[in-house]
This record gives structure tokens, sequence and C-alpha cells, in this order.
């Protein structure tokens, strides 16, 4: 049996709010349903995050199930797991993803409770279950458990123990976590090798969700990555999109990149050679005007520009006209959507930017963030995750006017951190 595994569709998802960007993620999407369908398979994986919102405009519901329904009238199966942008606040809810899945596909859900995790075969008057099963091939969901996803693993490990699954010709996993050797300091949603490792001997094929970089590890472990970039930063993983999987052959899936149809352009500038803001700005422009028609070259639609500054400045950084930088970006690249990343340092603070000690900007924001942190007896407690909570919030206003949806997510990976900071404290 073949089948198609995506994930983080993000439909609906609107970056910098310009409707261009939300064509460009729908897009994606149905070029991800052109490749299943090309590919002949049987069944459609979507491993959570198919909605950027827990509430979903009709517009977007609409062209979703008509693109799911493409896939059922050529006998394609959609199945559907919740991811943590959908997912509702209280776990158990309906969402608009357990919705979707249920009228054009199935959807699949583990439970996690008090006497460990339900795992019951899906049932079709209900649209609800925890496995389904064709073709002696089974395929579980497990959803999105944030701080939890330890435990839940755990729990159909020993669900499992005491299943039949001699018959079966493969068994596929949903998850929507991601793996904390890739994850480093992102968040909530994470899963060990050491957990892994437990599951191993019940599962072919792992299909996660979450990150939004593509991975494979270990032969079985594998995620597909976002199919648009939906933070600029994604722009440099080529290879997300599409894998495909044969139940019979095995082996590693077939990686099919969805390409972006719109360029990302980061353009590095150092400061450091630079005495003065005008001559700063005079030597930018200059460089941007040199080299405007090779970033351009081929580029269908307006781009998406990130001028990054870095290096020490030997002149006041206030004094840079910002609005002559977005001034020439304006005329010689027409960009969507344009932003000013400054990672320069101070020449104050140039010392430490030096020799074999040297340390980058955000080395240097962690010290004074962790001095502050440390100020206060109960943030102190939790003082790494305090840090990178304030990382990743200033990091949003560098990349613009921050979406107020990302803010909410980071603030509940924040949550789930010290959650489980504090569940560990208590073991």
């Amino acid at each position: 049996m073949k089948i198609a595994h995506i994930a983080d569709a993000h439909l609906g998802y609107r970056p910098y709010k310009k409707a261009e960007r939300e064509e460009d993620i729908f897009l994606a999407f149905k070029a991800a349903i052109d490749v299943a369908i090309e590919k002949e398979v049987r069944i459609f994986l979507i491993a959570g995050d198919l909605f950027h919102k827990r509430t979903v405009n009709p517009k977007t519901l609409l062209r979703a199930q008509e693109e799911l329904q493409r896939l059922v009238d050529l006998g394609i199966t959609p199945i559907v797991i919740e991811g943590n942008h959908e997912r509702q606040l209280r776990f158990g809810e309906e969402s608009w993803a357990s919705y979707i899945g249920r009228t054009s596909g199935i959807f699949l859900q583990t439970h996690l409770g008090k006497h460990g995790v339900e795992y019951t075969p899906y049932d079709a008057t209900t649209g609800t279950g925890a496995y389904y099963e064709v073709d002696n091939v089974r395929f579980t969901g497990m959803g999105y458990y944030g701080a939890s996803t330890g435990d839940a693993v755990r729990g159909l490990v020993k669900a499992l123990e005491g299943s039949t699954l001699s018959h079966l010709e493969a068994h596929i996993v949903l998850l929507h976590a991601g793996h904390t050797d890739i994850m480093g300091g992102y968040g909530g949603g994470g899963v060990s090798s050491d957990v892994l490792a437990l599951l191993k001997p019940y599962c072919d094929y792992l299909a996660l969700g979450h990150l939004h970089k593509p991975y494979s590890i270990a032969g079985w472990v594998h995620n597909p990555g976002s199919l648009e970039v939906i933070n600029r930063l994604e722009a440099e993983w080529t290879d997300r999109g599409v894998l495909i999987w044969d139940t019979v052959i095995g082996g590693e899936p077939k990686r099919i990149p969805i390409e972006s149809r719109r360029r990302f352009l980061t353009i590095n500038y150092d400061v450091s050679k630079e005495t003065t803001a005008v001559g700063a700005i005079a030597n930018l422009t200059k460089g941007l005007k040199d080299s405007a028609a090779a970033l351009l070259s081929g580029a269908p639609y307006p781009p998406v520009v990130t001028v990054a500054l870095s290096g020490v400045y030997h002149f006041t950084p206030a004094h840079i006209p910002t609005s002559a930088i977005d001034a020439v970006i304006q005329e010689e690249l027409h960009p969507l959507h344009f932003s000013l990343k400054n990672d320069a340092v101070p020449v104050e603070l140039a010392h430490l930017s030096e020799g074999k000690d040297k340390a980058s900007r955000k080395e240097v924001e962690t010290q004074v963030f962790t001095q502050l942190v440390d100020n206060d007896a109960d943030m102190k407690k939790n003082e790494g995750e305090w840090v990178n909570l304030i990382h990743s919030l200033l990091q949003m206003t560098k990349d613009g006017k921050p979406d107020i949806d990302h803010v909410i997510e980071e603030l509940g990976r924040f949550v789930d951190r010290t959650a489980q900071t504090e569940e560990s404290c208590m073991t």
C-alpha cells in the first residue's frame, strides 16, 4: 500500500497580514494533493496543523474540503490528527480538524486518561477511534499532547502490548510532536529517543508533524516539514513537502519537495567597516542597486525581503534612517513585505565579540536577560525558560509586527515547558 504523508499545512494563515501569502499557503496544500493523486497513493496522512487557528473561516474550510474531496473521489482516504494550532483549549472538544477528518476522511485520536490510553478501533458510525485498519495495515492517531507527549507514547506502548499485531503488514503511528534531538529549545510537544525506543517494536513508520523542518531519524521516524514557508527562516529548508512510502517496499520514504512560488531574500550587511550612519546607508544602497537584477531574476512574484545587519556599530545605531533603507528596498526589489533585522552590537559591547571568548548578539542579550530574571525569586526557578521566552518574543518584534497567534502559541509552549519542569521536580 502506498501512502502520502504531510503535516503543518497551516491553512488560513496570513503572514504579514498579506492575502497573497495566505494564497501561497493554500496553493502549497493544493500541490500536495496533486502529488498524492499523481503517485496514486491509497492513504493521505495529515499529521496535524491542517489549519492555523482553532477558529476557521468558511472560505478556508470550504477550500480544504474541496481539495480533500478530490482525493476521496479517486478512492484515496485522508487520515487526520489534530495539531497544537487547531486543538481546542479543552482536550477532547470538537475541533475543525476533527470535523473535516470525519466529513472528508477519517479522524483518529487516542485519549490519555487516569487509567492510561484509550485504544479503540475506528467506528464509522460515530467517527471516533484511535486506530483504523485497511488491508492489514493499521493507522494509529495520537494528535498533540504538549508536555504530556512522553506519557502519551508510554501509554500507547502499554496498550499495544495487549493488542494483536502479528497479522499486520505495517503499523503507522501519527503523532504531532517533534524529536527532541531536532527541537533544541523550540518548546513543548517533544519526544525523546528513549521514549521512542519503547514504541519501535510496535511501529514501522512514525509520521510526525509539529516541527516545520523536514527530517528522518533511524529509518522509521519521519517528518515532512511544513508545506510552505511559514516563517522566513524556514526558506532554507527546500526539501520540505510530501513523503511517499510503500508499506510493501518499506525503507526510506521518497521526499517530494513543494517549492514555494515566492522568493525569500535575506540581505546580510556587516556594519563594522562603517564609521557613520550616512556611509552605511550609502554603501548598502549601492550594493542593493548593483545586485537587484540578479536577486529578482526568474522571480514571478514579489519577494519577501529581510535586511539583516550584523557586526559592530562605530556610530549611534539610532542614527540609521530606517526609512531610507525601506525606500531603496521598495524601489529596487518591490517586495511583498520588508523587514529590518538588527543583530549588530554597539561598540561599547564590542569586547564581548572579540577573541576566543567572543559572544554573539544573542549571547550578550542572554547575559542581560539572565540578570533581570535572577532578580526575581519566582522567575529564577525557571530561569532558562524565562530567558528563552524573552528571546522568542524579542525575535518576533525583530521580524516585524508580531502575529498575535504566534505570541499566544509561544506563551503556550512556555506554559508546557514550565509545567513539565515542575512535574519532573515533584517526581
